[in-house]
């Protein structure tokens, strides 16, 4: 891959710190605040009503008006805030080595902007660790230079993500000047880094797509940095990894904050150079992410080219400058667009289109032509058809891409010769089946699925060709598992994995492939007792053929901890997660990493951890965010799996507003009944249901029942989860009559799936315990119900509002059961029965129930004669 220009990006020109401009005015510490709370108020107003205001202000001293218009036309030309103040207080002397600032002692200056000095500083307690302190200039403390170091403090603790300079504290020197504490990043300025290095153009996007990542992650945040530059963008190096760190954001603008609006109409805060036409105009309502988004191009087409866009350059620079491919400049011309409206919509899209630059795709910002995108295509996946082709679907009516392919392995032949065959055979066989769905026939308006559909015939035109037919199964089955058919997908890929075996043996990588794909989509299906052994299986086979380090090795030990969780056994799950997600984070993979947060999110959950499972969860959401945007699966199952940690805490509103507008992306994109949107729709029918909104509910929870019959296995967790969570409903509208089998059929489903110890198995137990007593039947459940309230008792804390719920329950059906033994004559079971409820309301201390025991136990001791007992039940009943 050629290198772009060695030129070094240019950096602004920053005056040195003991060489202030010359034109800056002087005064005495007398007239010094007066000065700076005229400017700052002037500041705070319209650029036309400045100057007037201090004509004003200043109407009876000459020389005070004159040191304030000086400051005020400093303050507006300023590129970066203000590069210098244009009034020198008397001291202006950095702090010296050694001087104590709170915890933190000084090292070194190691930087200064307008407002600011930064120093290296090391902290000793209570953790050891060095960090850059932001100190606030000797008289830099006007109210709206307050404010935006203000402003500053509050952004960066908004902020965490790696790519972000953490803040870590704030406080004040022993003189009262207040400090940020931020994490000490010892790296070089991007700028630094690309004149000594001249990495390649690789390594450049690599940067450049990190520096994306930590910026949309503030703007989902709701922050805008608005001087994004490349010496405000830094590179360290750990262990070989190139890592970028944005910092200063002193002039973010919060979009949602408190407010207070501290960079008015007329003020040029930022760089000029990179400065968006919206930013130069000075009106803050126009000023969006897409502001950053101009920044980002300028800052890529520097990368790439080694000069800013429609930038000449000296005579010597011109020279050693590359032309750009033509993709880079469709990018930077989007990016950088004067219209905020031509703009990338966000800095997601811009990195999108980056990495599709960087594989050869189509961009967003390239031309719309069927030629190019085509084009585009071929080039791509000339190469990869030689192993696997992927045919990309994308019809009227949706986004969706399904992959197709084969493999043609032909052993005694040589490699070349296979290339060749299978390629021509990949053209005919994407060209009949199109051909087999084309509009004349089809109409205009194709789905996916009947576009794989159409794959029978031509399989069985492979059989001749085993090989070949057993790698379409392969594709076709894992588009259909994509789609969410699971009964097609199932033949497809035992067909393929059965076919690959019984030719090849069973150490066929292929073969192999086959079978771990179909273990994970009998898991997806739920289908939990036939996907165990035969990843057992998969893992043997796998170990044997390639040794414990193969490919499928991350695959298989994340199916290993899926099938614990969803069997009731969370703890045999964690270990093989984290260590799932150590594996990940040392790859860098970040699909992986947003799966293996999302599930051990979710067996933290099963563990009652619930802190830290919305910690991950949230990190899971956000990267997904970050990466994919909000219309991706992976995104949506994120947003998912984090409105479960909600659900667990029992914040039933915010599940709702996690949920409520995913759901229409997900049945725009996924389809209606595909699994992952039967699962957004069952924690919203359920938030629904906890909120009291019971009709409201009820119709919901049968259209998903049905759509959950007809996709997942009876055992899969989510549909048995959702049939006892709709028992609970109809018993909560006191249709017991209803309520029954539902309850029924769910507790056998979970002890099937769980076994009689599962919490869910035993809440399901009692709730069918409680329907079957509120009927009248209490002898028939008697037992039952004992014993699914001690389960629970065991299970659960002792305060926890299920037990507490069960409890109660109880007691109260253990007096009507008395009642009913009483009634048949037999005394002694009604009287064991009665002090059962005695003991039972006392420890819960449910008075009613407790009286009502005590009273029925005198009544029955004094109708056998034993009037001691009689009269001591009676005091117990006062």
């Amino acid at each position: 891959m050629e290198n772009p220009s060695r030129e070094p990006l240019e950096e602004p020109a920053v005056p040195p710190r003991s060489t202030p401009p010359t034109e800056a005015p002087t005064a005495n510490a007398a007239t010094w605040a007066r000065l700076k709370d005229l400017v700052a108020d002037a500041l705070e107003l319209p650029p036309a009503k400045r100057q007037p205001f201090l004509a004003v202000e200043c109407a009876h001293n000459p020389d005070q008006l004159r040191h304030a218009e000086g400051m005020l036309a400093a303050a507006t030309a300023a590129a970066d805030f203000l590069e210098w103040p244009a009034l020198q207080p008397a001291t202006v002397a950095p702090l010296p080595a050694g001087t104590r600032c709170g915890p933190y002692t000084i090292e070194a200056l190691v930087g200064e902007g307008g407002f600011s000095e930064v120093y290296r500083a090391l902290q000793e307690l209570p953790i050891a660790r060095r960090v850059a302190l932001k100190v606030l200039k000797p008289g830099m403390d006007s109210r709206a230079v307050l404010a935006r170091f203000a402003i500053e403090r509050r952004t960066l603790a908004l902020l965490e993500h790696p790519g972000i300079a953490r803040i870590l504290d704030a406080g004040a020197t022993a003189t009262g000047r207040p400090y940020v504490a931020m994490e000490f990043v010892d790296g070089r300025t991007l700028a630094q880094f690309v004149a000594s290095e001249n990495p390649t153009r690789s390594v450049r996007i690599a940067l450049f797509l990190q520096i994306c990542e930590a910026v949309a992650h503030a703007h989902q945040r709701g922050i805008i940095h608005r001087d994004l530059k490349p010496s405000n963008l830094l590179v360290t190096q750990a262990g070989g990894t190139l890592r970028t760190k944005v910092i200063d954001f002193g002039i973010a603008k919060v979009l949602e904050g408190d407010g207070d609006e501290r960079t008015r109409t007329g003020q040029l805060l930022g760089t000029p150079a990179y400065c968006s036409p919206e930013q130069k105009t000075g009106n803050v309502g126009e000023i969006d992410v897409r502001t950053d988004v101009f920044a980002l191009g300028i800052v890529f087409c520097e990368l790439l080219t080694g000069a800013r866009p429609a930038e000449p350059g000296p005579a010597g620079n011109a020279a050693k400058r590359r032309d750009p491919p033509r993709e880079v400049d469709w990018i930077v011309a989007k990016a950088c667009a004067p219209e905020r409206e031509r703009r990338y919509d966000s800095v997601v899209e811009l990195a999108a289109d980056v990495r599709a630059f960087l594989a050869g795709d189509a961009l967003r910002a390239g031309p719309l032509t069927r030629r190019y995108r085509l084009g585009k295509f071929a080039r791509r996946h000339r190469v990869a058809l030689v192993a696997t082709t992927f045919i990309a679907v994308a019809w009227l009516g949706g986004g969706i891409a399904a992959s197709i392919g084969f493999y043609r392995a032909d052993r005694a032949r040589q490699e070349a010769e296979v290339a060749r065959r299978e390629a021509d055979a990949t053209a005919e066989y994407l060209a009949r089946l199109i051909g087999e769905v084309e509009p004349k026939r089809a109409g205009r308006d194709v789905k996916v699925v009947e576009l794989l559909n159409a794959s029978d015939a031509l399989l069985r035109r492979a059989a001749d060709e085993p090989d070949v037919a057993a790698r379409l199964h392969h594709v076709i089955g894992k588009a259909y598992q994509a789609l969410g058919e699971f009964a097609q997908a199932e033949g497809h890929l035992r067909a393929a994995a059965d076919s690959y075996a019984a030719r090849h043996g069973e150490l066929d990588w292929r073969g192999i492939e086959a079978a771990c794909d179909l273990a994970s989509l009998l898991h997806r299906a739920g289908n939990l007792a036939a996907a165990t052994p035969l990843v057992e299986q998969v893992s043997t086979r796998a170990i044997a053929a390639r040794g414990p380090n193969h490919g499928r090795a991350r695959i298989l030990i994340d199916m290993r901890a899926k099938l614990a969780f969803d069997s009731g056994r969370p703890a045999d799950a964690e270990g093989p997660l984290r260590e799932l997600l150590a594996i990940d984070e040392g790859t860098n993979r970040t699909t992986a990493i947003i799966t293996t947060l999302g599930n051990l999110a979710q067996v933290l959950l099963g563990k009652r951890e619930t802190a830290e499972a919305r910690r991950l969860a949230a990190r899971a959401r956000d990267l997904a965010q970050q990466h994919y945007g909000p219309r991706h699966p992976l995104t949506m199952g994120a947003v998912r799996k984090l409105a479960a940690v909600s659900v667990q805490e029992g914040d039933h509103a915010a599940v709702v507003a996690l949920l409520g507008p995913v759901l229409p992306i997900a049945e725009r994109v996924l389809g209606k009944d595909h699994p992952d949107t039967l699962g957004i729709a069952n924690y919203l029918v359920f938030a629904l249901q906890q909120q009291g909104k019971l009709d409201e509910a009820e119709p919901l929870y049968r259209e998903l029942l049905a759509a959950q019959k007809s996709k997942l296995a009876r055992l899969h967790p989510q549909a048995v989860m959702t049939l006892l969570n709709f028992g609970r409903l109809l018993q909560a509208k006191k249709n017991f009559v209803a309520a029954e089998p539902v309850l029924r059929d769910a507790h056998a489903r979970f002890a099937a799936l769980r076994g009689a110890e599962d919490e869910n198995t035993l809440a399901a137990a009692y709730y069918l315990a409680k329907s079957i007593a509120a009927q009248g039947r209490h002898t028939e459940v008697e037992v039952a119900f004992a014993l699914a309230v001690a389960a629970l008792q065991k299970r659960y804390a002792a305060d926890s509002k299920l037990v507490v719920t069960a409890t109660t329950e109880w007691a109260q059906h253990l007096c009507e059961l008395a009642d009913i033994q009483q009634r048949d004559g037999n005394r002694t079971a009604a009287l064991a029965t009665w002090e059962l409820a005695f003991g039972v309301a006392t420890e819960r201390k449910l008075t009613a129930v407790r009286m009502r025991a005590a009273t029925a136990l005198a009544d029955l001791c004094a109708a056998g004669g034993d009037h001691e007992a009689a009269a001591r039940w009676r005091d117990s009943s006062r």
